[in-house]
């Protein structure tokens, strides 16, 4: 076995156990704080059953918070010491360079959101209002969200993504704020541009807005639309299809922002 081959070998060896600690490591030391809690309360065989089936579910979810919390604080840090680079080419041996480390912070940060998006009432902890982002916190360095923003699509990159106040992000809408292409050379090549979505935009259900997007203040984009990359959307239009372009003017906006009439 040549002495690269090792080398590369060893380095997927490093990689793994490095991103088996970044996705167990969270949980494990979430179970550790639940036990504690447990053992401080004085819980054991000795409580009835009923009081365990009422317990249980608060366990379960004082087990989330914690996690999440544990997740968010060491994403902080890896995301403000590696931050995401905006253009990087993966290559076997490619060192420890802070591109290369930021790619990591990449990486983890998507795996995290995997995790994040599936675990049961994870998402739902964003109802409590001192809690309201840290579900999103728990997979991104930062959060940028303005006031009234309701949610209910998927923002993968939220430290890329700026969102500005009273906007509406529709069902299984996808925001994602970078990319990822094999070239020829075998290397891969992640890309990342930020997403600016401006005040009282409506998303539909189902659309996608891809990385390096713009979409003006009070613009529209119909269900199940697609934004191509680096797409600027102008304030007050509506906008459809795949890839969705110009449909008409949004209608009866008033000179505030504003709509004056309930239609689009």
């Amino acid at each position: 076995m040549s002495g690269s081959s090792s080398r590369n070998i060893f380095a997927t060896l490093v990689n793994n156990a490095i991103a088996a600690i970044m996705l167990a490591g969270p949980m494990l030391l979430a179970a550790a704080g639940v036990a504690a809690l447990l053992v401080i309360v004085g819980a054991g065989p000795q409580w009835p059953w009923f009081v365990w089936v009422i317990a249980a579910p608060v366990i379960y979810l004082f087990w989330v918070i914690l996690y999440l919390a544990i997740c968010a604080s060491s994403t902080r840090r890896m995301g403000q010491r590696y931050p995401k680079p905006r253009r990087f080419a993966v290559r076997p041996g490619h060192g420890l360079s802070p591109e290369s480390l930021g790619f990591r912070t990449a990486v983890m940060c998507h795996l995290r959101w995997a995790v994040v998006e599936r675990l049961p009432f994870a998402r739902a902890t964003g109802r409590i209002p001192c809690l309201s982002t840290l579900w999103m916190r728990a997979y991104s360095p930062m959060v940028r969200l303005g006031s009234g923003v309701v949610n209910f699509g998927f923002i993968v990159d939220p430290d890329l993504t700026e969102i500005g106040d009273n906007a509406l992000i529709g069902g299984a809408s996808v925001l994602v704020a970078h990319t990822a292409v094999a070239r020829e050379d075998g290397a891969l090549v992640f890309t990342s541009a930020p997403i600016k979505i401006g005040h009282r935009v409506t998303l539909g259900g189902g659309t996608t807005v891809s990385l390096g997007c713009v979409i003006e203040d009070d613009a529209v984009l119909e269900p199940c639309s697609v934004v191509a990359p680096f797409t600027r959307i102008p304030a007050g239009e509506v906008w459809g299809g795949h890839p969705a372009s110009f449909l008409r003017k949004r209608i009866g906006l008033s000179r505030s922002g504003h709509d004056s009439r309930a239609a689009v």
